[in-house]
């Protein structure tokens, strides 16, 4: 009997070794959804105000310019309840949706643009929350749970990457942090804020 594991194209090697040694099943047949370019969607950066009333002001400016869906992700629950409010005040709120899962584009395959809003002191927030869990683990924890908590300052890493190098395709960088080795490259897309810069 083989042993099937499917995934979706965002899961990393890494990630399937993971599973696989929490199943205790090494060398399942690994069957995995080869789209990760997504060129219907445009990828933008933009800086993130700390001042939450400016940043909402932007937010709802690009809305009134905006046609059809859009989807905001926000980091933490507060900040999602924080952003609905302020939208419930100035859009109709019948026409505002409250999802909890990863929400894609590529479902109807329209056209649409993802916006980062980031922020250096974010980052910091984000690295100083994992540190003070690392420094409060007990030793027994500390030990079980270190690589997790490198795995995710590597992730914040990554995402500091992302939204920091200006010279390269938003797409090509999108892709290359789920590149498995047999997947092939692909050209800049001329259609994200670094390619149209």
């Amino acid at each position: 009997m083989v042993s099937v594991l499917a995934l979706t194209a965002i899961c990393l090697p890494v990630d399937v070794e993971i599973i696989q040694s929490i199943l205790e099943r090494p060398n399942m047949k690994v069957i995995r959804t080869s789209i990760i370019h997504h060129p219907e969607i445009t990828l933008e950066i933009k800086p993130k105000l700390i001042a939450k009333n400016k940043l909402y002001q932007i937010i709802f400016d690009l809305l009134d310019n905006l046609e059809g869906r859009t989807i905001i992700y926000e980091v933490t629950v507060i900040e999602c309840n924080d952003i609905i409010k302020k939208l419930q005040k100035n859009f109709d709120p019948a026409i505002i949706g409250i999802y909890h899962e990863n929400l894609q584009a590529r479902r109807s395959e329209q056209q649409s643009r993802a916006i980062l809003f980031y922020s250096q002191s974010d980052i910091r927030t984000l690295l100083t929350i994992l540190s003070n869990r690392q420094e409060s683990f007990t030793a027994l924890q500390h030990s079980s749970n270190l690589n997790a908590i490198i795995d995710k300052k590597e992730k914040v890493m990554t995402m500091v990457l992302f939204a920091e190098i200006v010279y390269k395709c938003h797409q090509q960088l999108a892709y290359h942090f789920f590149l498995w080795p047999n997947n092939p490259m692909i050209s800049e897309c001329h259609n994200c804020d670094n390619c149209k810069e």
